[in-house]
C-alpha cells in the first residue's frame, strides 16, 4: 500500500530540517524538487464512489497515487473544505464552518497563521493561477479573493466544464511560468443540489452521472495537453474533491437530504484523490488520508517552503 510517506521518501528529511517558529515559513535551502508545475483539480461534489464513473481520472490511478477514501472536513461544505485543501489546515477547528467568505474568515486565518499555498509560491518567487466557476468566487468578491489568496492570475467562467478546461489550457500556453494552477469544476455539485446526488434507490442520479461525465471529458482535454509534460517530470497532476453529497440529513439547508451535504456519512465526507507525477510510485494510499494533506503535497512537489503546521499534515514529523 502506497502512502504519502513512501511516495515522497526524500521529503521527511526536508521537512524535519525545515523547522522554524510556529507561524513562519520554514527556511529551507535545498529541496527535493520533483516538478516545475502542479495542477490541482477540485471536482466540487465528487463523492468517493464517483471515481469509477470518471473514466479518465480512474485510468490515471494505474500510474498514480490514489485513494477513494480521502476524508474532508466536518461539516463537509464547499468553503471550509477548499480553504482547508488550499492551506493544509483544518479551518473548521477555528470556527470556519459556513459557506460565506467574509472579512471575518480572512482575519481568523491570518491570526492563526493559516496561509494558502498560492502565498507559499509567491514567497518563493513563483507564479500561481486559479480557474474557477463563478459560484466559488462571486464577481463582487473576486478582487478581494485574489488579494487574500495571493494568486497572480484569477479566471472565473460561467462554470461549464469545457469552458473551464479551455481557459486552463489557454493560460498554460500563454504563461509557462505558472507553478501552481488550481482548477475548480462545479458541475457535479450543481447537479447534486438541483437533482440529487442519489435517488430513492441509493444510486447516483442520472443528472449527477451526466455531470461527472462532462467534468471527466474536460479533464481528458487537459490531460491530452499536459501528458507529455507529466511524462517528462515537468508537471504533476492532482485530482480530488471538496466533499461528496446525498446524505445531508440535519444540514438545515431547506433541501432534501439527497440534495445536500454536510455530514460525517461516507457519502458526504469521503472524496477521491489521484496524484500523477513521474517520481510518485503508483499505489493506493493506506491509512486515513485527509484533505489537509493536499496543500503540503503540492508544496513538497514544487520544493516550496511550507509553514510548519501545514507540513505536519503529511505526518512526517
Amino acid at each position: 500500500m502506497a502512502s504519502l510517506r513512501s511516495t515522497f521518501p526524500a521529503l521527511a528529511a526536508v521537512l524535519v530540517a525545515a523547522g522554524c517558529a510556529e507561524l513562519k515559513m520554514a527556511p529551507v535551502e535545498e529541496y527535493p524538487v520533483t516538478a516545475r508545475r502542479v495542477i490541482l483539480i477540485s471536482i466540487d461534489g465528487a463523492r468517493a464512489d464517483a471515481l469509477p464513473h470518471l473514466p479518465t481520472v480512474h485510468a490515471l490511478t494505474a500510474r498514480g497515487v490514489w485513494t477513494d477514501a480521502m476524508q474532508t472536513v466536518l461539516p463537509a461544505l464547499t468553503l471550509p473544505a477548499h480553504l482547508t485543501m488550499l492551506s493544509g489546515r483544518d479551518v473548521t477547528q477555528y470556527g470556519i464552518t459556513q459557506n460565506v467568505m467574509d472579512g471575518g474568515i480572512a482575519a481568523v486565518m491570518r491570526i492563526n497563521g493559516m496561509s494558502p499555498m498560492f502565498a507559499w509560491a509567491h514567497s518563493g518567487g513563483r507564479r500561481s493561477a486559479a480557474i474557477a466557476g463563478m459560484s466559488l468566487i462571486p464577481a463582487a468578491q473576486r478582487a478581494e479573493a485574489q488579494a487574500f489568496f495571493e494568486v497572480d492570475t484569477l479566471v472565473a467562467t460561467d462554470g461549464d466544464a469545457p469552458a473551464l478546461a479551455n481557459a486552463a489550457i489557454a493560460l498554460l500556453r500563454a504563461d509557462t511560468s505558472v507553478a501552481i494552477m488550481f482548477i475548480h469544476f462545479p458541475d457535479a455539485d450543481f447537479a447534486g443540489h438541483s437533482y440529487g446526488w442519489i435517488g430513492a434507490n441509493g444510486a447516483h442520479t442520472t443528472a449527477y452521472r451526466a455531470a461527472l461525465a462532462r467534468v471527466d471529458s474536460a479533464i481528458a482535454m487537459l490531460w491530452r495537453e499536459i501528458e507529455s509534460s507529466v511524462d517528462a517530470g515537468h508537471t504533476a497532476l492532482i485530482v480530488t474533491a471538496d466533499h461528496g453529497g446525498g446524505h445531508g440529513s440535519g444540514c438545515n439547508t431547506g433541501e432534501l437530504a439527497t440534495h445536500t451535504h454536510c455530514t460525517a456519512h461516507p457519502g458526504d465526507r469521503l472524496v477521491p484523490f489521484v496524484l500523477v507525477a513521474r517520481d510518485a510510485a503508483p499505489g493506493r494510499l493506506g491509512g486515513e488520508p485527509a484533505i489537509t494533506q493536499v496543500a503540503a503535497t503540492v508544496g513538497a512537489l514544487l520544493g516550496l517552503a511550507i509553514p510548519e503546521r501545514a507540513a505536519r499534515a503529511l505526518d512526517l514529523r
